[in-house]
């Protein structure tokens, strides 16, 4: 747990100063080991993917591609159609990258 290792000046200090429970303090020390393991297993897919652009939606420009609205990609961000079992389908022109519209089905 090389992690929380390093978490657990911070996480006791935070403790002490909130009055957190024993039981509360080492949920705070397992929970930033976990979040930290994910952090480095995405970290190490990222390289591993040999990716050679790292792109989010933050990234993603809405004046040149306009057949879709910042609104629409960030409702789809929301993972809400997950839940309501929807499929999302992009279409557009093939090997141009340029998505025309999405459909949720």
């Amino acid at each position: 747990m090389k992690h929380a290792a390093k978490e657990l000046g911070d996480i006791l200090e935070k403790a002490k100063q909130q009055e957190w429970t024993p039981l509360k303090t080492l949920q705070a020390l397992l929970c930033a080991e976990q979040e930290n393991r994910r952090d480095s297993r995405t970290l190490c897919r990222m390289r591993t993917a040999n990716l050679p652009f790292h792109k989010t939606l933050d990234d993603f420009d809405f004046v040149f591609q306009n057949s879709v609205s910042r609104r629409q990609m960030q409702q789809l961000a929301e993972l809400s159609w997950l839940e309501g079992a929807y499929n999302v389908i992009f279409l557009g022109p093939p090997s141009v990258g340029n998505y025309a519209k999405y459909l949720l089905m």
